[in-house]
This record gives structure tokens, sequence and C-alpha cells, in this order.
């Protein structure tokens, strides 16, 4: 009877094993409940090189999966969005036998994508604004691009301030009061 516990024991333990084998070694974020409705996007990676980004766009690309870009400062990131819950861990286990050991995954949000020459918006998501029909978690959210993006629009559209005149010197969230300070910098 021992013998038979410790074997099962064990075929528990190596199968465990393989399992957190067959996803990147590195994962920042979580993989969510395969029952959650959100989707999710993978990153891969965030390039300063745009041939380096190219290279695990076509790698990504000819296995099957659909990447996109998305610039990021001086970065050019390589991700996969609109993944269902319930596939993360098979895209994670795709995307390790490619080589990529590393990802980042997060929840699909407003973001901009950029593709080579084109600018896309996420598909089914509504673009931010500073009204009342954006929540104030969604602008939490949003990238620092984003921010700089909407606020310098809003310059333009409101007070007629040309987009050469007009720079965002930081951007300050504060989750917990649900706040968020821009500071801009307008030349006159």
């Amino acid at each position: 009877m021992y013998r038979f516990l410790i074997a099962m024991g064990l075929f528990f333990v190596s199968f465990n094993c393989f399992s957190q084998q067959s996803v990147p070694s590195r994962i920042i974020g979580k993989i969510p409940n395969i029952e959650s409705t959100q989707t999710y996007q993978i990153q891969v990676g965030a390039f300063k090189i745009i041939q380096n980004a190219n290279n695990a766009f076509l790698k990504l690309q000819s296995n099957g999966f659909n990447p996109v870009y998305e610039s990021y400062f001086d970065f050019t990131r390589v991700l996969i969005p609109g993944v269902p819950a319930g596939q993360v861990r098979t895209h994670l286990a795709g995307i390790k036998s490619l080589g990529f050991d590393e990802v980042i995954i997060r929840e699909d949000g407003n973001y901009i994508l950029k593709v080579p020459g084109d600018i896309i918006v996420a598909p089914n998501k509504k673009p931010i604004t500073l009204d009342e029909s954006t929540p104030m978690k969604t602008l939490l959210e949003a990238s620092d691009e984003q921010i700089t993006e909407l606020v310098i629009n809003e310059a333009v559209t409101e007070m007629g301030i040309s987009t050469e005149n007009i720079s965002v010197e930081y951007i300050l969230r504060d989750n917990d009061s649900q706040a968020m300070a821009v500071k801009l910098n307008i030349q006159q």
C-alpha cells in the first residue's frame, strides 16, 4: 500500500513539474482563471531596435499567432491581443516553444496598436475620453502614451493650442484615491 502511495505521489510531482515547464519561466502578471470572460494580451517583448521587434513578430505570425506592434515611448512592444482567458495557458505553451521565456500578461484594455504603417484601435474597445463616459479606472489603467495623446488633443480642441506648443512633462496616478495629475508645458 505504501509503495502505491509513493508511486502516485511521484506521478503527481512529475506531472506538476512537466506542466510548469510548458509555460515561460518568467510571467509578469498572472495566468487568469479559465472561467473568466475577460480577454487578455500577452506581451512577448519590448524592443528598441525595430528589426528585433520584426523578428519576434514574424516568428509568432509564422507559427499561427496574430501578433501586433504597440509603440511605447522609444520601444516597440510585440504582443498578442484578444486572448480569451481559457486560451491563455495554451498560448503560453506555444510562445515558450518558440523560445520566448518571459512574458507580460495584462487584461485587454484601450490601447492603440501600431502595425507597420497603420494605426488600428483595438477591436470592440471604446476610445478613452475626458468626459463622464470614461470611468476613472480606465484612465488610471491607460498607458502614459494614451494619456499624453488624450490631454494634448483636448488642449488643441478646447483651448486652441497648437500641438507644437504643448507637451506633457509628467503624469502622476494614485489608484487608492482614484486620482490623476498631468503636468503640461505650454509655450507661448
